[in-house]
């Protein structure tokens, strides 16, 4: 009997943490100004495609929903940190919030569309290079077939 209680003490703890756990994580905006405000950021799991999230100054305020229109980069906090950038997508070119992975003579942004991976390069002088899986025609003497050629690294790219 006594162990049955404290099992069920130890459920119903377990249960208060994982009810308490915020759905917003501390982080931070910046906007078109390029001011920096702390708060709280909130999005489903899915970074696919993300065009907005939910941000709070303080947990306890209404959040406000921003798009990648709206604000430059946001950041979770022991997180990723993700900026707005036009992407074309199927012939079409719009504004999404993607990856930020590597800062320096380059810069490395990942995005993900359709279960694909895709990276984006940018050089100091600004210059933006898409990698992304295509097909090439490959001719055998059997004839020919669709093969993917895939981009191996960012160096074909730079100057």
């Amino acid at each position: 009997m006594q162990r049955f209680a404290v099992f069920l003490a130890i459920q119903f703890l377990s249960i208060g943490v994982i009810i308490a756990h915020p759905a917003f994580q501390e982080g931070f905006i910046i906007n078109l100004s390029n001011d920096t405000i702390s708060g709280y950021i909130g999005f489903k799991g899915n970074l696919k495609k993300l065009k907005s999230f939910k941000f709070k100054s303080e947990l306890k305020e209404a959040p406000k929903i921003f798009s990648s229109d709206e604000i430059q980069a946001f950041k979770i906090n022991e997180g990723s940190y993700y900026v707005s950038m036009p992407i074309e997508i199927d012939g079409q070119k719009e504004v999404y919030f993607i990856e930020k992975l590597l800062e320096g003579v380059i810069d490395l942004y990942y995005y993900s569309e359709k279960n694909t991976g895709f990276y984006v390069v940018v050089t100091k002088e600004g210059e933006r290079y898409e990698l992304k899986n295509s097909k090439i025609e490959v001719q055998t003497k059997n004839g020919s077939y669709l093969k993917d050629k895939k981009e191996n690294g960012v160096s074909d790219h730079l100057p």
